[in-house]
């Protein structure tokens, strides 16, 4: 196999970085408008309709995203006896399933509970889960990526 369609390559790498760009850039417009919100302003509606659309980004988008990464870089991380660096993709993907989950629960409590309170809750949430993937992302480029290059 060439060298710039295996797996690890600087090729890959450059496309992952590039989707990474677009789903911060995704990320924070979404944080942006969580942010822009007012528990006592908004009604349900504008909370259900940011949060159903960090929903959607993350699992149209992101979800799909880290399992090309899973499936291109942990046997090229394992290849090159970085193991420990491949438990942490894996760790991060079940972190991301919890964190998709706890953004489900956000937005069936806002039907459930009063508005204010729910509307609240979920803001809070969804900060806290885009918080977490742009983590995510920063870590894997400073961290996973630069191991990778020009292996």
């Amino acid at each position: 196999m060439a060298r710039n369609h295996e797996p690890g390559s600087n090729r890959v790498l450059r496309t992952f970085r590039r989707e990474h760009r677009l789903l911060v850039r995704a990320l924070r417009e979404w944080d942006r408008k969580l942010s822009a919100v007012s528990v006592a302003e908004v009604g349900e509606e504008a909370v259900v309709g940011i949060l159903e659309g960090l929903k959607q980004l993350i699992e149209m988008s992101l979800r799909p995203h880290c399992a090309r990464e899973r499936k291109a870089l942990v046997p090229v991380l394992r290849h090159h006896g970085l193991e420990g660096m491949a438990r942490e993709l894996a760790r991060e993907d079940r972190a991301l399933a919890r964190e998709c989950r706890q953004l489900r629960r956000a937005l069936a409590r806002i039907r459930r509970w009063s508005p204010q309170a729910a509307c609240a809750v979920g803001i809070r949430v969804g900060e806290r889960v885009i918080a977490r993937l742009i983590e995510h992302i920063h870590r894997e480029e400073a961290d996973i990526f630069p191991r990778l290059e020009g292996r």
